[in-house]
């Protein structure tokens, strides 16, 4: 992974720590291997507790890069 999707990630976690159960998070796929092209979108699999509708938005809401 590069340093700008691994900075990407980060960013990602720190928005979602605190606001939703969240017990893990990974990413995968090719941007993860290192084998992306400049159109492959950045994977990311999380492992949350029970979600609320307002958690549930603000995950899918959170703006890609």
């Amino acid at each position: 992974m590069n340093k700008k999707d691994l900075a990407v990630a980060r960013k990602l976690k720190k928005k979602l720590k605190g606001k939703i159960p969240l017990y893990e998070m990974r990413i995968f796929g090719s941007r993860a291997r290192g084998d992306a092209r400049h159109d492959s979108d950045l994977d990311v699999y999380l492992e949350v507790g029970s979600l609320t509708r307002w958690e549930r938005r603000l995950i899918s809401e959170i703006p890609g890069r």
